[in-house]
């Protein structure tokens, strides 16, 4: 596995837990029961399920339906809750370093000749 498809795969994974732990916190702080909030969404209390436990992917109708039953916004539930950032500080902090190395080169350590415009 290449470095940049196990970075993708870390981020995906990242991004199903923080879902994951969002939606049960948020359903929580409502008082609600994973079978009330099925009803509320029109979803099945097994996709709740899942959805909290990280064990399926979400669609983009389904953050809706649960953002809405939820009276948050549908980015609240990607949010890391820690930072209140979206994508974890850490894959931020490794894409920049790599950028930093690139900017400081002139593109040399990455192939790309310097070429100056008359």
């Amino acid at each position: 596995m290449s470095t940049d498809s196990a970075i993708c795969e870390q981020q995906k994974s990242d991004l199903l837990k923080t879902v994951a732990a969002n939606l049960k916190a948020f359903r929580n702080n409502s008082s609600l029961t994973q079978e009330q909030l099925a009803e509320r969404t029109s979803l099945s209390t097994e996709t709740i399920g899942n959805l909290e436990n990280a064990k399926s992917w979400f669609s983009l109708d389904s953050i809706v339906k649960i953002s809405s039953a939820l009276n948050i916004k549908p980015y609240q539930l990607l949010l890391n809750p820690s930072n209140d950032e979206v994508v974890p500080i850490d894959l931020v902090s490794s894409y920049m370093g790599g950028f930093k190395d690139f900017v400081k080169s002139g593109g040399a350590s990455y192939g790309i000749k310097n070429s100056s415009r008359k």
